[in-house]
């Protein structure tokens, strides 16, 4: 074997490498409480070099995964054996070899050089994929509740595109998961979408190249205030003018902890701040640019003659007549890709609030905003929402310019009347009373939303404080579009949350190939098993007075519509009246989603709390109610 070693080097070499991977990957699940997504004592031990080589260096097990690592390829090494005139060995014979070998090998300096260097973003990868296993076999045996299922769909894709470097910054994201009510579901949005035996098959997205939109035109404004307004705002972000920054202050007064007073300035924590609030900002505008592309290829299909509407008026998907609209190769395949399912799945994943990470990737940003000072970040990481905004628009804009080819015209955007609100809807909305703009209750009511939102979605917090600011001024074209973007963005996952809580399943499975399972978000619609279904209606109502139940139950379903409407690209005339109703509808709909969460959290709180407890039980049940209603 001495005589072989150059030859040997790279095949050796690389398989100890993904030894050293899995290995590591092994460690951080055995340390990883996956009820709570928190890492336990021991996970940031693999950061120690010392501890990597005397673990891993001399644990007989990693020696024999490394032996059979290297038997998969015993061909390779057969190959380099009759290249030196030494005859082919069996794998007998091989294992016998290599049972001398491995351990020099794993002794050698090349070892524990490559031992010591594998860094984090491999570790990240190999850990998704392990969870992804693990949660398929607990599946496939039925052993997983949905919460645990959902931890840990939340968590395999977090890792899957998580590029912190040392265990102690994983650790430390992590740690931020504590604060939330429900743990990786109040943190995380993205899940792992296919799994199997061999791990998450999911396909990230693309890395595009520039993340600061500039410039944007779209022809296409001239037809629709949504569009208008994107490109807008695509200007307005390039200038940090963007709609986060508009209403909430980056030079707001924030005490910086005394431990971290040392390391963190005045200057750099506005800069972090800074960069974090064009992430947030970049969710929104992605997010419109997806509602923009909809818009557009349907309004196209109206121009065509193509229907895209079922006689009921419920959008068709629109996988099943793109190929109609006889779009060039490229553009075809940009959109077909965009849409389906057996990609990414981007839009899909973004429509229902699966996709936009930002607080559980804001170690990322701070730690790209510390070294590039005020100019704009440029990610390898192509999970962050500025690469997820850049690809849509980039892809809006070419389907923008082919639009202005083909003649479209003001009545091609007719069809988007029929998904959203009636005249009487309207009406219906411009009656309920908005508590949050009340001038005595609305301070009060306002609080409240924030803090149900920081405790039970606070990967939400900065998206709600911005609707929330922007929706006290008076309404601006040119910001008040976004504004209702985020609203149901919100709205969704406070919606799926609260029915998750109460009962109701979230995430719908299904197998879509062998040893291959696909998970989704439940849509909000009112079929069987649909987040919008009678019975959740139903539920959703339960808690208030009988008189009140019908008004509620019609508010959620006018919210569920506006929502829907926004998702497949029907605003187009969006002046104050829509505007308006639409906003009323929505938050008063959210504030219901509100009340049946908290409801729900006394009555478990103060359950578990008079478990084991000498106190009294009314005692424990008003502390447990003042700790909801009051959590500061």
């Amino acid at each position: 074997m001495e005589g072989l070693r150059a030859e040997l080097d790279p095949l050796w070499q690389a398989r100890w490498a993904d030894c050293v991977v899995l290995h590591l990957a092994d460690h951080a699940y055995r340390h990883i409480d996956l009820t709570h997504g928190t890492p336990v004592s021991g996970f940031t031990k693999m950061d120690d070099p010392h501890w990597r080589v005397t673990s891993l260096g001399s644990d007989s097990a990693v020696a024999n995964a490394f032996t059979d690592m290297l038997l998969q390829h015993a061909s390779e090494l057969n190959s380099i054996f009759r290249a030196r005139m030494v005859s082919k060995r069996s794998t007998k014979e091989l294992r016998t070899v290599l049972a001398y070998a491995v351990p020099r090998l794993i002794a050698s300096s090349q070892a524990e050089l490559i031992l010591t260097s594998v860094r984090g973003p491999k570790i990240w990868r190999a850990l998704a994929d392990k969870i992804a296993r693990e949660l398929y076999e607990e599946e496939a045996a039925g052993d997983c509740p949905e919460w645990l299922l959902w931890n840990k769909l939340l968590i395999s894709r977090f890792f899957q595109g998580c590029l912190l470097d040392s265990a102690q910054q994983a650790a430390g994201q992590m740690d931020t998961f504590r604060a939330g009510l429900h743990g990786p579901r109040s943190h995380l949005i993205a899940i792992a979408e296919r799994i199997g035996k061999t791990g998450l098959i999911d396909q990230l997205p693309p890395l595009v190249s520039s993340t600061a939109p500039s410039g944007m035109t779209f022809q296409s404004g001239a037809f629709s205030d949504l569009i208008k307004a994107v490109e807008g705002e695509s200007n307005r972000i390039s200038r940090r003018a963007g709609i986060v920054h508009r209403f909430l202050d980056i030079n707001a007064p924030s005490q910086i902890p005394a431990h971290l007073r040392e390391r963190l300035t005045r200057t750099q924590l506005v800069n972090q701040r800074d960069h974090a609030y064009r992430q947030y900002e970049a969710a929104s505008l992605g997010f419109g640019s997806l509602c923009s592309i909809e818009q557009l290829l349907r309004s196209l299909a109206s121009h065509k003659g193509i229907a895209h509407l079922r006689d009921s008026g419920i959008p068709k998907p629109v996988g099943g007549w793109l190929s109609k609209l006889g779009l060039d190769t490229d553009l075809f395949d940009l959109f077909d890709q965009l849409y389906s399912a057996n990609g990414p799945n981007l839009r899909n994943r973004a429509m229902h609030s699966g996709l936009f990470e930002t607080s559980s990737r804001s170690l990322e940003v701070i730690i790209a905003a510390s070294s590039v000072g005020t100019k704009p970040l440029v990610f390898s990481n192509s999970t962050v929402p500025e690469n997820l905004c850049m690809i849509f628009l980039e892809s809006f804009k070419k389907l923008d310019d082919y639009c202005g080819t083909v003649g479209l015209a003001k009545p091609d955007f007719s069809w988007s009347r029929s998904l959203w609100l009636t005249p009487e809807e309207a009406d219906f909305g411009h009656r309920l009373h908005c508590d949050l703009l009340d001038p005595d209750d609305g301070p009060e009511w306002r609080a409240q939303l924030v803090r149900f939102v920081k405790r039970s979605l606070p990967c939400c917090y900065t998206q709600l404080q911005t609707a929330i600011y922007g929706w006290l001024e008076p309404f601006n074209p040119d910001s008040s579009v976004l504004l209702f973007v985020i609203w149901g963005n919100i709205f969704e996952a406070i919606y799926r949350l609260t029915l998750h809580l109460i009962g109701f399943s979230a995430i719908q499975r299904s197998d879509v190939g062998q040893n291959l399972r696909m998970f989704q978000y439940r849509m909000l619609d009112s079929t069987e098993g649909g987040l919008c279904s009678p019975a959740a209606l139903e539920a959703l109502v339960e808690c208030l007075q009988p008189q009140e139940r019908p008004i509620a139950e019609r508010t959620i379903a006018l919210a569920v519509k506006v929502r829907n409407a926004l998702a497949h690209g029907a605003i187009v005339d969006y002046d104050e009246h829509n505007h308006l109703a639409a906003g009323h509808i929505v938050i008063k709909a959210t504030q219901l989603l509100m009340e049946v969460s908290r409801r729900h959290w006394v009555r478990e709180a103060a359950y578990f709390r008079s478990l084991g407890s000498t106190g009294s039980p009314v005692e424990n049940w008003l502390s447990a109610e003042e700790d909801v209603y009051e959590w500061p």
